[in-house]
């Protein structure tokens, strides 16, 4: 799991503008990995930011960095909120919550719910799963059944935000240096 890998694939988040962001990423040496994890989160917690394996498969893992307090934010909107109790998932906490996410993804290959956890609007990932990923208005870096000229615009941010990360990570700073 290099720098390089987490930026393009969580600039948003490392910016500040985004609740989380998912990536898979490829190991050879679960122990490697581990050593890896434990000190991207280390680094990361200092400024306020989680970085956790959902799942781990076959040499893979399915990595979630998000922010504590945005995701508080976001899950205890009360739309938010309600959708989510219905999966079983705590909104008080976003750790339980977070949990909750994982247990999940025992039972499903993606919980759709997942894009509260990413910052999707809810009426976008309500579309997706009345719709069963059908149907929808545009498709950037999700499936917009509501707002798309907004969407777009976000779509647009995000794009600028992470070919600016990567880069100042070319450039030479690190990702230390990245994080707003």
């Amino acid at each position: 799991m290099s720098e390089e890998s987490i930026v393009r694939s969580c600039a948003p988040t490392l910016a500040g503008m985004k609740t989380g962001n998912m990536f898979s990423t490829f190991f050879e040496s679960r122990s490697c990995f581990i050593d890896d994890l434990r000190a991207y989160r280390s680094s990361l917690k200092n400024k306020g930011i989680e970085f956790l394996p959902i799942k781990i498969f076959d040499g893979r893992a399915l990595m979630y960095m998000f922010r504590p307090d945005s995701l508080q934010r976001d899950i205890s909107q009360p739309d938010n909120s309600e959708f989510l109790r219905q999966f079983g998932y705590d909104t008080e906490d976003p750790y339980k919550a977070v949990g909750a996410l994982i247990r999940r993804f025992r039972d499903f290959p993606c919980p759709h719910e997942i894009g509260l956890f990413l910052g999707y609007p809810l009426e976008d990932v309500r579309g997706f799963i009345d719709y069963k990923g059908a149907c929808y208005k545009y498709a950037g870096l999700w499936k917009v059944y509501g707002d798309v000229e907004n969407s777009k615009r976000i779509f647009k941010r995000y794009k600028q935000c992470t070919e600016s990360l990567c880069r100042r990570l070319s450039a030479g700073a690190s990702m230390d240096d990245l994080i707003a």
